[in-house]
């Protein structure tokens, strides 16, 4: 049955006194605490209990709808609902059956509409309370910690998971997400400890969406798993991480460690550049052999090796080297084939170390040019 109202009361405030006028008829007579479940009973689901829903609006953002139920251990209760444009209230009395919640009663909602004949139905799982034939898209827990889509599915923030350390599969990124910013580390090589670039700037995390906005550019959430993260950006690229440690954020290296220099270019034996142009091979605690391989033709007699046996010293990370039996084929026809170089002759050559570790060995020469070499068996 429902009744519509003229009185000059808006909705809201007119449904307390509905409210009221039925309940006083529902609850005239006395109540029992009806129970069939062993261990459940009015006293153990009594108090508040609290759902919420989130929804996304493109016109107005985030929506939430809210309901509240409240259980006294006399066998009855009440309802509010809260919707942006609604507002329903209920009276009741209760019982426990079967593992479910039988609320009985009335309700009124903000068009002033009563209904006499208010029922709604509660499974009861353990710390929740689940409506099972109204109210279906929320789950009601005593704390308000579930939020849930408009489909009943539970809204979680991963943002424990999101914020650390991920390594891109190429290996050759580190990003690093915390709340509010992130830095995205461009390695020299993968697997590298040195970063060849660093970019800094804002993060934003949607969880009840699943986006993050990294400097106001959208990218889709697909996998968040406390060893995963998949994205997809608005363009539809695919961005795969594993999960890494604080151990994995590159340096810029400018940590050379001078002491241990000569242990560390004597530890893999042979350093070369990515292209295989200079070889060094460290044999001695102040000898190495450099070979140099510039694909420089001479001619019809191919492309020499440039070849020299040094012994060198360390001083304000500078490589000083005295540089003897230089030599290339051929070099008395083409004495310029090395620039900088003289075969036959002592050469006298400053290398500074930008950089040295066990992973990678970085060389200014003396014409400006840096070289970076890679430890090889």
């Amino acid at each position: 049955m429902y009744i519509n109202t003229n009185c000059s009361l808006s909705p809201i405030k007119a449904i307390p006194a509905l409210i009221l006028t039925i309940a006083t008829l529902l609850f005239t007579s006395s109540c029992s605490d009806e129970n069939d479940e062993p261990g459940i009973s009015s006293s153990s689901v009594a108090g508040t209990w609290y759902g919420t829903v989130s929804y996304y609006n493109p016109a107005g953002g985030t929506k939430f709808q809210y309901l509240i139920i409240t259980f006294e251990s006399n066998g009855v209760g009440s309802l509010d609902y809260e919707a942006p444009t609604s507002y329903t209230a209920a009276k009741f009395t209760y019982t426990i059956k079967n593992g479910e919640i039988i609320c009985n009663g009335a309700s009124a909602n903000t068009s002033g509409d009563v209904a006499s004949d208010f029922t709604l139905t509660l499974r009861i799982e353990n710390d929740r309370l689940i409506p099972t034939n109204h109210y279906t898209n929320f789950i009601l827990t005593r704390d308000n910690s579930i939020e849930t889509d408009t489909q009943g599915n539970e809204i979680k923030n991963y943002s424990d998971y999101l914020y650390q350390v991920w390594i891109h599969s190429s290996k050759e990124v580190v990003l690093v997400l915390e709340e509010g910013s992130f830095t995205e580390y461009t390695l020299l090589y993968a697997n590298s400890n040195i970063y060849a670039s660093k970019t800094t700037g804002s993060l934003s995390y949607d969880y009840r969406r699943k986006f993050i906005y990294i400097n106001h550019t959208q990218y889709n959430i697909t996998t968040l798993t406390p060893n995963s993260l998949t994205v997809e950006s608005e363009s539809g690229k695919i961005f795969n991480y594993t999960a890494g440690t604080k151990a994995d954020i590159p340096s810029d290296g400018s940590n050379s460690n001078s002491d241990n220099y000569t242990k560390i270019l004597e530890a893999p034996f042979i350093w070369s550049t990515k292209s295989g142009e200079i070889t060094l091979r460290f044999y001695d605690s102040d000898k190495f052999f450099y070979i140099e391989d510039g694909s420089k033709g001479s001619g019809g007699y191919g492309c020499p090796h440039l070849t020299a046996e040094a012994r060198y010293t360390i001083s304000d990370n500078t490589l000083k080297c005295t540089l003897n039996n230089v030599y290339w084929d051929y070099s008395t026809k083409y004495p310029d084939l090395y620039p900088g170089w003289t075969a036959g002759v002592t050469n006298y050559k400053e290398f500074k170390i930008d950089y040295i570790s066990t992973e990678l060995l970085c060389l200014i020469f003396d014409n400006g040019r840096t070289y970076y070499f890679y430890p090889k068996n």
